[in-house]
């Protein structure tokens, strides 16, 4: 049956344009859905911040001391005194970095030992403790705070760290007593 009526002139030209007309309506529906389209374009972007950089000014020094002598504080806010044997002051620490931009310092602990000799017993032990910063620690003994100057120029901020000497014990050896290193970390938020 479906041949006798493609052989049929007028029915194969109704056929023809029927798949015609479906066939462009198709097309004429993606011309439209092409046109009703946008786009735009973005890029990556990152800024390297200039690298964080501490260095040691001074140790904190609890100078000169004796047998009955009292627990001793130097404040993070104090200022330098005495001379020689005898000069008490915070430790300072200089640091550069970019400008504007905040990080957290931490120290490596919450005391430590100086001790002279061999430092054996307790008569060659001192204990340091209770640090304090400035700026103020606001965890234990870790900070946050922000390096002077703005965002792509250099920056710099000074931490200054005190704590209290264990006042000398009876038959407390003479000497020079010395700890073992404390660290300083500084890191970018």
């Amino acid at each position: 049956m479906l041949n006798r009526i493609l052989k049929s002139p007028s029915t194969r030209f109704a056929v023809f344009a029927t798949i015609t007309v479906l066939s462009c309506g198709s097309f004429f529906h993606q011309a439209r859905a092409a046109g009703n389209t946008a786009n735009t374009t973005a890029t990556a972007n990152a800024h390297m911040l200039i690298p964080i950089a501490i260095s040691k000014v001074d140790d904190l020094n609890f100078g000169e001391t004796y047998d009955g002598d009292a627990l001793l504080t130097i404040s993070a806010n104090s200022t330098e005194s005495g001379s020689g044997t005898a000069i008490r002051k915070a430790a300072e620490f200089s640091l550069t970095g970019e400008g504007g931009h905040s990080f957290q310092y931490q120290l490596s602990g919450s005391s430590v030992t100086m001790t002279t000799g061999d430092g054996s017993g307790a008569t060659k032990q001192m204990v340091v403790n209770n640090f304090t910063a400035l700026p103020a620690f606001s965890s234990g003994v870790t900070g946050t705070t922000t390096m002077s100057g703005s965002a792509g120029s250099s920056g710099a901020k000074t931490i200054y760290i005190g704590g209290d000497r264990a006042a000398p014990i009876a038959s407390q050896v003479t000497g020079t007593y010395v700890s073992p290193n404390f660290t300083m970390t500084v890191t970018y938020n």
